[in-house]
């Protein structure tokens, strides 16, 4: 029997009951002698009970005669080990009652330490066993009279703990609870071993070897079992086709176990393949009718595949098996709210308040619910009750102050959704303060924001960095920096049109700011738009953002070279000599000599913007550096020519202008040819 969970004294007094059939074995009583007893019995016992009574006492007094009867020691080992056991046959049934057993057993050393310590109790016709391990209760009740042909099959599968699938327990008890059902198995392989040395055992070899094969096959899909666990909590995980080729080697090991089965449909839910994840869950009730498992996992898989009618059908079978089980009415609850039915939706959630009032989830579902439904006051306290359970969850402050805001108290509104981003959901406040709603004037705190914006973006911490620039926009709304890296942020993460929004924002405050252009070329860019991204791109390098020009290269043409970047200035820097527009000139070519000190064209085009800005001392620099790296260059003598006629050297501007006119400059021809006449 696979006891998957359990603790070493549930394997301990699983083992001495399976001792105490092999000293039947061992130790043969006389058939007669048996059936007299039995008959003797039942005639007593049907003065005082019923029938099916009367046989469970007759097997009771049997199973003591047979033991009162035995002298040796290993018989008086054997019966002060199965005394305090006699109570449990007595009272145990076919019918479990099974609570909360997806938390594990608290182990205790022996049923007569438990009875005296009320571990155990006895009430009329029935036994209630409560456990305690690791911080987690499970009670089993025992009900009606014993059916010995399916007393094994009752006590094991309560044994067979579920918690490995219980989402609400931490990796580290999956691990234990794995190591303790692979102990287990261990030590029950071993005592067949011991079993087929004995000699009267002889005749029944080759019912070991099937056992063994049995229990061999269960250590070898146990030992996949616990390669992926341990893999995960070593943060080392599998690709989901090796863990489903791992579970696949499993379940063809033991195609009756359905923790299998629950494992493999749990990765085929991961990898959204819902149909083989609806097949696993399928097979696993089948196997175990009785385990709520299955029907929620079930229910999760038809839930995500947008079939919620069946998905509140799934929960609600789990839930029949267990009504007080938490994580699927939590789960119900919410399907019923997807589905537009909040009062029963609400229902679910104040069933969990009952069940644990400590339970902020739920108070918060249950206000969400409220107040879809029109409930604001009922949101609020429900709200209320979930931040004085997590007073450091976001969220919670963020959903009061949505509610706050709805009920016409925008002050509360604005208090809350400022905690909430304090403590990271900052999507409420960013659209309170978008929306001019939530505001507080203070310079000096949004520069304080704003400095850490930065350094979070800088860093890469890209929540931090969301969170610190909504803070800051809060204080002071005008403020660009923070929308520019917000928006940046945004980018990073993937929310692309809230990054597009802050990117307009920015250029709304400040229209010819570089970055802002640059950043939304960014978000254009992630989203595929390259066409967008590349005119963003064009407008942060015009407007001197070196990485803006290598971003409209890479967008336009990934392979060009700097030299490409280099022409890239030089002909902006043309087009707005042509408007112009001299302080982009000036930028531009000197940016493009910043990475190319000896690019005599943009020297050339910098000497002219100086000439019409009147700085002629710079011009004539500029085109002197212009002719010594190209002496052929007719452009750069008649820019210097036309420096040194505006500093009234005309003699040596002549000089120039013939030059120029010799190299084919026609500008420089016509400027010689004024400059004559005019001396005439």
């Amino acid at each position: 029997m696979y006891m998957s969970g359990r603790t070493k004294t549930d394997s301990r007094f699983w083992m001495m009951y399976w001792q105490d059939l092999m000293f039947l074995a061992k130790y043969p009583i006389k058939a007669s002698t048996i059936v007299s007893v039995i008959v003797i019995t039942s005639c007593c016992a049907c003065f005082l009970v019923s029938s099916a009574m009367a046989v469970t006492l007759a097997f009771t007094a049997t199973y003591n005669y047979i033991f009162t009867q035995s002298e040796t020691e290993d018989q008086a080992r054997v019966i002060a080990q199965t005394k305090t056991r006699q109570t449990i046959f007595k009272a145990a049934g076919p019918t479990i009652q099974k609570s909360n057993i997806y938390k594990n057993l608290l182990p205790v050393e022996n049923l007569s330490n438990a009875l005296a310590s009320g571990v155990m109790t006895f009430e009329t016709n029935s036994l209630t066993i409560k456990k305690t391990t690791k911080g987690h209760t499970v009670s089993l009740k025992l009900i009606g009279r014993l059916n010995i042909e399916t007393f094994e099959k009752d006590l094991s599968d309560f044994i067979e703990n579920p918690f490995l699938f219980d989402n609400a327990l931490s990796n580290r008890k999956r691990e234990w609870a794995l190591l303790d059902s692979l102990e287990d198995l261990q030590e029950k392989y071993w005592a067949v071993q011991q079993r087929k040395k004995q000699k009267n055992l002889v005749s029944e070899k080759e019912i070991l070897v099937s056992e063994r094969r049995r229990l061999v096959n269960r250590l070898s899909a146990i030992s996949l079992n616990d390669t992926i666990i341990v893999a995960a909590l070593k943060k080392k995980v599998l690709d989901p086709g090796e863990t489903i080729k791992r579970l696949n080697r499993a379940v063809a090991m033991d195609d009756h176990n359905e923790w299998l089965y629950l494992h493999r449909g749990r990765v085929f839910s991961r990898l959204k393949d819902w149909i083989s994840a609806s097949a696993d869950f399928d097979r696993a009730v089948l196997l175990s009718p009785y385990l709520l498992f299955p029907y929620e996992f079930k229910g999760d898989v038809l839930f995500n595949a947008g079939e919620t009618e069946d998905a509140i059908k799934s929960y609600s079978k789990a839930i029949a098996l267990d009504q007080r089980y938490e994580p699927t009415l939590m789960k119900r609850g919410r399907a019923y709210r997807k589905m537009n039915h909040y009062n029963r939706a609400a229902k679910d959630f104040t069933r969990v308040i009952g069940i644990d009032p400590t339970n902020p989830a739920a108070y918060l579902e249950r206000g969400a619910a409220r107040y879809a439904s029109g409930e604001y006051a009922e949101a609020v306290a429900d709200f209320g009750q979930a931040v004085a359970l997590n007073p450091e969850d976001g969220t919670t402050y963020a959903k009061r102050g949505r509610a706050w805001m709805t009920a016409g108290l925008p002050d509360k509104a604005c208090e809350d959704l400022k905690k909430a981003c304090e403590l990271g959901a900052c999507d409420g406040l960013r659209a309170a303060t978008a929306e001019r709603v939530c505001l507080s004037l203070d310079s000096v705190t949004a520069g304080k924001w704003s400095q850490v914006c930065y350094e979070q973006v800088v860093k890469g911490e890209w929540s931090q960095a969301i969170q610190a620039a909504t803070l800051a926009i809060y204080y002071d709304p005008n403020a660009v920096n923070p929308y520019i890296n917000r928006s940046w942020a945004y980018a990073e993460t993937m929310a692309f049109e809230k990054a597009i929004e802050d990117g307009n924002e920015a250029l709304r405050l400040t229209p010819k700011n570089a970055m802002a252009f640059n950043n939304r070329g960014l978000v254009y860019e992630k989203k595929g738009d390259m066409d967008r991204a590349g005119k963003d791109y064009f407008k942060a390098c015009e407007l001197g953002l070196e990485i803006g020009c290598r971003n409209y290269l890479s967008v336009k043409n990934p392979s060009q070279n700097e030299e490409s970047r280099i022409d890239l200035l030089l002909r902006q820097s043309g087009e707005k000599y042509r408007e112009k527009d001299w302080n982009a000139v000036l930028r531009l070519t000197s940016l493009a000599i910043k990475k190319e000190p000896g690019s005599y064209r943009a020297f050339t085009i910098r000497a002219a913007a100086f000439i019409q800005t009147a700085r002629f001392e710079e011009a004539l620099i500029d085109s002197s550096e212009a002719i010594r790296l190209n002496p052929s260059f007719g452009l750069a003598y008649n820019n210097r020519g036309s420096a040194l006629e505006h500093m009234g050297k005309l003699e040596e501007a002549m000089v120039d202008y013939r030059v120029g006119c010799l190299l084919g400059v026609d500008l420089s021809c016509k400027n010689n040819t004024r400059l004559g006449f005019a001396k005439k």
